[in-house]
């Protein structure tokens, strides 16, 4: 995975599905306390200043790739809206509750 980051070469599918299942897994597989506490404590290591990890680097290189292609976007989230937006739906995470 560290060759691609490290790239500027179209990622190859099978990385991109690695992902979204990686990602969908991780969503489906967590309690709902479990995301809410982790996307408090992702926003909180983005906002501390502290170096980021080599797994925060492969992420942003990642989605730093997604912004920069269209294509890779929409496989990408073709894959990974509904599991992903349920979930978080179902924990009340979007729209935020109030």
């Amino acid at each position: 995975m560290a060759v691609w980051a490290q790239s500027s070469d179209p990622l190859p599918e099978e990385v991109v599905n690695a992902i979204a299942q990686k990602t969908i897994q991780k969503f489906g597989g967590s309690s709902c306390q479990d995301l809410a506490a982790s996307m408090a404590q992702q926003h909180a290591v983005q906002s501390s200043g502290q170096p980021p990890t080599l797994k925060d680097q492969l992420t942003a290189r990642f989605v730093q790739r997604l912004r920069q292609d269209p294509q890779l976007t929409q496989e990408f989230f073709s894959q990974i809206a509904t599991p992903v937006l349920t979930k978080l739906f179902e924990c009340g995470l979007v729209p935020p509750q109030e």
